[in-house]
This record gives C-alpha cells, structure tokens and sequence, in this order.
C-alpha cells in the first residue's frame, strides 16, 4: 500500500464531512457531494475516507478493548452499537489486544497483522518485517505461513494421540 495522508488533509475531511452531515448530504447509504466542491476538498475527503476504511479495525479493536477494561462493556453492547456482528468486534479487539502498538505497521493491512496475530511476539515482528519489505498481501502471508501452521497441527494432534 502506498498512501500519504497528511493531518491537512485530514482535517479538512472531517470539516467538510461534517457540513455535509449538516446539509442533509450524509445517509448511511450515500453521499451527496455539491456540484460546486473544489478538486483539493475532494480529494481530502476522500482522502479521509480512505484513512477511515484503513485504520477502523484498529480504532474499534483499542476501543473495545479499552471499554472492556474501564466499563466492562461486551461485544453484545458494541454490536448494537455499530451494527457489526459480535463475532467481528471481538476479532478486531483479540488482534488489538495480542498486536501492540509498537509493532503495527502502517503500510500493512489489518488482516495481515491478523494473521500473525496467534505467534509469539518474536515471529510476529519477523514476519511483518518480511511482509512490509516485500508488500505481501493478506493471501501471501497466509502461503507463507501454511507449512509453519501445518507443522504445529500436526504436532498437536500427534499429543492427543
């Protein structure tokens, strides 16, 4: 992935999302942008939402956590709160919660820290260095990983027996 987004920008965004909020123009199915709209508020606000869609497994991920912590608030709660599946909530806080801050990068998706999620911290960081390096994708990672993966479940069940 290779995005800029500066904090102008951003700024701009939310300032321009939230005059369209005002005006009508925001419906949680469409956006109806003004035919009078500058290239460069355009671009800020998609931008933006860009930004958005990027980093809101991350943002839900810290919150719930946080207000699991603080509030003792479930992922029923947050469901119906946002509409998404208990399921997705949870899965976005164990990722949050097993990944910190300090080795999240910005440059990979959320689905690929997501897959090394389950490692000890050791490989996480060596595997999301190859993957940032190289610019691997979700189904990259998940090729990388398979023999690794394989190998453990096989050990697993080779103890049960």
């Amino acid at each position: 992935m290779k995005y800029e987004v500066n904090a102008d920008q951003r700024t701009e965004g939310l300032r321009l999302l939230a005059e369209l909020e005002n005006a009508g123009a925001v419906t949680e199915t469409s956006l109806l942008l003004p035919p009078d709209i500058s290239y460069d508020r355009y671009e800020s606000l998609v931008t933006m939402f860009g930004q958005l869609h990027r980093t809101s497994a991350w943002l839900l991920g810290d919150a719930l956590n946080y207000g699991e912590k603080v509030y003792g608030e479930t992922y029923a709660q947050a469901s119906k709160w946002t509409g998404l599946a208990e399921q997705t909530l949870m899965n976005y806080a164990s990722v949050c919660g097993r990944v910190p801050r300090s080795r999240r990068r910005k440059r990979l998706a959320f689905s690929i820290h997501a897959e090394v999620a389950s490692l000890p911290p050791t490989e996480q960081e060596e595997w999301l260095k190859k993957a940032s390096k190289e610019d691997w994708t979700r189904g990259r990672i998940r090729e990388e990983l398979a023999p690794m993966r394989a190998a453990t479940e096989r050990a697993e069940w080779l103890k049960r027996e």
